[in-house]
């Protein structure tokens, strides 16, 4: 993943920041959208851009509100 001294456009509020990810052997991409508070970055949400369905939606926030219902 890279880092905010990385980031080609510091004047930026939000970024997507494509993350490469592993488990059992398997390894795909989503991306982490990262928001500008003051000088520092936070994580808004995450993006699901895998090739297989996520359950709830195609993002954190989405899968999250699909719980609560």
């Amino acid at each position: 993943m890279a880092d905010s001294s990385t980031i080609p456009n510091r004047d930026a509020r939000n970024i997507p920041l494509r993350v490469e990810l592993s488990r059992d052997g398997k390894s795909w991409q989503d991306e982490v959208l990262m928001i500008r508070e003051g000088t520092c970055w936070e994580v808004d949400d995450v993006r699901y851009v895998a090739n297989w369905p996520h359950p709830g939606g195609g993002t954190l926030s989405q899968a999250l509100e699909q719980t609560r219902k």
